[in-house]
């Protein structure tokens, strides 16, 4: 069910009625202590809990996660990403922050270079890192590949759309409409303008060669 515009209007007790009880027969319904919803965000676990008590299902308000005296949300893993606190991010997911993304057609700009990339559809709302240049670990087809990722707009060829590239290290084919996760985010630079290609150029080699040794 999409959480869309029209969801969002319902008041909170006929979402709880019509849409959890009647449509969906929900009958446990486990939620964060803070849980609002419906218009105007009115409803809460104290009226969750009376409709469901008196629907006969089953419901609970959960305690919220704590890690270092502060809560486990979204909110929170989010401004660590921007932050590029890529370690703490990941302990508080549980898991890697990754981006699992199919890979689309470039300019070719990379490859011009001497260091090909893949170039990555990000789904729309996920959120991505900063720009800048870092090191990450590339999953593709069951291996795993030390990687070169810039996310910006390459201000060097005048770019004005942001994208994430990856240069995986060892590697050489072509894989165009193909599943690659990114993951163990390391920051290494900021994006930069350079005067020449073969001063970009440099800087990609430098790159590499710490994503080489990290």
């Amino acid at each position: 069910m999409p959480f869309d515009e029209r969801i969002q209007s319902i008041p909170a007790e006929i979402f709880l009625r019509d849409v959890l009880l009647k449509r969906l027969r929900t009958k446990l319904l486990v939620v964060g202590e803070n849980w609002v919803f419906g218009r105007n965000r009115t409803g809460d676990c104290a009226l969750a809990q009376r409709v469901f008590t008196e629907a006969g299902s089953a419901f609970e308000a959960a305690p919220l996660l704590e890690s270092d005296g502060d809560k486990v949300s979204s909110s929170r893993i989010r401004g660590l990403i921007e932050q590029r606190e890529f370690e703490l991010a990941d302990k508080l997911l549980g898991s890697r922050y990754t981006l699992n993304c199919m890979v689309e057609m470039g300019d070719g700009f990379g490859h011009q270079l001497g260091f090909p990339t893949v170039n990555l559809t990000v789904p729309s709302g996920k959120i991505v890192p900063p720009a800048g240049v870092y090191a990450a670990s590339a999953h593709h087809d069951g291996r795993d590949y030390r990687a070169a990722v810039s996310i910006g707009d390459k201000p060097t060829f005048g770019g004005s759309k942001s994208i994430v590239e990856v240069h995986l290290l060892d590697f050489s084919r072509s894989i165009y409409g193909e599943l690659v996760s990114v993951s163990d985010w390391r920051y290494l630079r900021e994006q930069q303008w350079f005067a020449s290609k073969d001063e970009l150029a440099a800087a990609i080699r430098r790159d590499v060669e710490a994503v080489a040794k990290s």
